[in-house]
């Protein structure tokens, strides 16, 4: 009879290299964290502001009377041939910033006829010449005052003033004059008076940057002195 092999009992080793490697790894986390005898946190966050800076507003009216006492609208008249129809106009600055302002106008007549619109200049043919058919009545603070206004021969009329928030320029217009008799096509035309206005911030910077800025925007520029500002076509 064979004699039955005996089955050994031995288990596998694991490999030896995996004790060390394993301490390894644990030595160097705990050294990562208490070799100095400290443990670290690292916080991030985030914030952030709103920084709003807010401009000036530049607000200038052409301010309008039908008395020369209350101002704001003007109450449209009927047309008086032969007579002087009360129209007054000034230049106030409604805004927050002082400015330099410069001004313009037009005259024209526009004849409705059913869905036909005209549009008429202000001169007719007297037989002998040409005439105004309604003639402005200015003031003696209007354009042609020197003094107050210089004419930059571009259409427009330029302040010789700095204009402080709330102030407002002498009247340059009291009324409007027209002729009579009616000229024929004029007598159911409508007459239309447009003034417009400009202005330019003026800041308590140097006051080469403001005339800087109103060369950009008005191709003109001025010097200061005693208050008055004199225009010129000069850059600055």
């Amino acid at each position: 009879m064979a004699q039955r092999q005996k089955k050994s009992s031995r288990k596998p080793r694991k490999p030896e290299w995996l004790i060390p490697f394993f301490a390894v790894f644990f030595l160097l986390m705990v050294g990562a964290n208490f070799a100095d005898g400290y443990s670290y946190a690292w916080l991030f966050g985030s914030n952030t502001a709103d920084n709003t800076f807010e401009t000036p507003e530049l607000t200038v009216d052409v301010d309008e009377s039908n008395d020369g006492s209350t101002y704001g609208t003007w109450t449209p008249q009927n047309i008086a041939w032969g007579s002087t129809v009360d129209k007054y106009a000034r230049f106030t600055n409604s805004g927050d910033a002082s400015v330099v302002i410069r001004a313009s106008y037009a005259q024209y007549w526009t004849l409705t006829e059913g869905t036909d619109v005209t549009r008429l200049n202000n001169y007719y043919d007297t037989g002998s010449g040409w005439a105004n058919v309604a003639t402005p009545d200015w003031n003696a603070g209007g354009f042609a005052d020197t003094s107050l206004w210089t004419d930059g021969g571009d259409g427009w009329f330029y302040y010789r003033a700095v204009l402080a928030p709330g102030q407002s320029t002498p009247d340059v217009l009291e009324g409007v004059a027209f002729t009579t008799p009616a000229p024929a096509g004029y007598q159911d035309a409508e007459y239309s008076l447009a003034f417009a206005v400009e202005a330019c911030q003026v800041s308590a910077n140097n006051p080469n940057e403001n005339q800087q800025a109103v060369w950009l925007n008005f191709t003109k520029t001025y010097t200061a002195g005693g208050g008055t500002l004199t225009w010129s076509n000069s850059a600055p």
